[in-house]
């Protein structure tokens, strides 16, 4: 039995990405500095005009995330 792809995982449907996005409350950015990985938990809005969705991440004007 094979495992399913990412492709087969992906979720298209742009009402069912709204109510995800509107339920949840914390995205994790994940990030990496000299090759270290590490993840930020992040509260975030966005706005979803047809398939264009931009989000925003509330960040200081400085510090690791930037760099």
């Amino acid at each position: 039995m094979q495992g399913m792809t990412k492709r087969e995982l992906q979720i298209t449907d742009e009402n069912q990405i709204r109510a995800i996005l509107d339920e949840a409350k914390v995205l994790h950015l994940g990030l990496c500095v000299d090759n270290e990985p590490y993840v930020v938990p992040m509260n975030y809005g966005y706005v979803m005009e047809g398939e264009k969705l931009t989000l925003y991440l509330h960040s200081a004007v400085q510090g690791k995330k930037l760099d």
